[in-house]
């Protein structure tokens, strides 16, 4: 499982455009998704999908901040 999510992130940084950090958030809250969604149950899946979609939105406003402070 280690190996899945190291080559999961390091594939999404090889083939994502770095200098645009919102979509490689919302690239990478669909990766964890899809991944999410082979391994958990199928009734916990809407709890991690609520919890992707808060810490992205997290992630996209503390980046948005960081450029317009820049």
């Amino acid at each position: 499982m280690g190996r899945l999510v190291v080559s999961l992130h390091m594939g999404l940084r090889q083939t994502s455009n770095l200098e645009e950090p919102e979509r490689f958030l919302h690239d990478l809250e669909k990766c964890w998704l899809l991944m999410l969604t082979g391994i958990l149950q199928p009734e916990r899946i809407d709890y991690f999908r609520q919890f992707l979609r808060r810490r992205a939105a997290l992630a996209i406003n503390s980046t948005s901040a960081g450029t317009d402070s820049g």
